[in-house]
């Protein structure tokens, strides 16, 4: 083991796949509906739920918020009624069976947890859908230390107290053993920047990294993470 003990793990776009799982679900959910889809309605929703998610991080909206806006601005640029509350919960549903990985995942998180480290897992997805997600994925077991998701402990990342938190529970003394893991410079290497610990930055996309932000290590793939850990 390396100078860390406690990993803490995004999860989407880190170890679980969120692209395939959301095109499944919103797929999934307008067949229920009735209500054609195609490639160019998965992107849609898509980048209008990213921008509502980072507007959530931002502190700028709720996370209801994000739910009701997602679908109100879906309905507007396709130009067909879409009931907020009938989507939100097919979708849900959908997309809390998706447990597709990312390639190496499953790998990662063994050899990790057979060399002792303390695996958390830190997100800020809703806690029906994680829950659901993670053990449809065959990974939850892997995260003996805790599942801290933002829905149920009320607080989210990049908040310092996200992470405040995580450590209080697992009653962390020293931040120098502990290392942020996750794909977000706005969510997870920015809230590791506030909270002052070291981060590792799972640079899938091949982003440039801002002057104000910048991850203790960078991960071009998982197995990278490897190397970061001291294994």
């Amino acid at each position: 083991m390396g100078k860390y003990k406690y990993l803490l793990f995004d999860l989407d776009d880190t170890l679980l796949d969120f692209k395939k799982a959301e095109k499944c679900g919103v797929t999934e959910t307008f067949k229920k509906l009735g209500i054609a889809s195609s490639d160019r309605t998965v992107e849609l929703y898509s980048a209008i739920n990213l921008s509502c998610w980072k507007r959530y991080e931002r502190g700028e909206i709720s996370k209801d918020d994000i739910y009701k806006n997602r679908v109100i601005m879906l309905s507007e640029q396709l130009g067909v009624a879409i009931d907020v509350e009938e989507f939100s919960n097919k979708y849900f549903s959908s997309l809390s069976m998706q447990g597709h990985t990312l390639p190496f995942a499953f790998t990662l998180l063994n050899a990790l947890s057979q060399k002792g480290y303390k695996l958390a897992a830190a997100t800020n997805g809703a806690r029906s859908v994680q829950t659901g997600r993670l053990v449809a994925s065959g990974i939850a077991g892997f995260f003996k230390s805790g599942i801290f998701i933002s829905e149920q402990i009320g607080l989210k990342k990049p908040d310092a107290e996200f992470f405040d938190y995580i450590l209080n529970t697992l009653g962390v003394q020293n931040k120098n053993e502990v290392l942020v893991i996750g794909d977000s410079l706005s969510s997870d290497i920015r809230g590791a920047v506030n909270a002052r610990l070291d981060s590792c930055f799972v640079n899938l996309k091949g982003e440039a990294l801002p002057d104000n932000c910048k991850p203790t290590y960078v991960a071009g793939c998982l197995e990278d993470v490897i190397s970061v850990c001291g294994l």
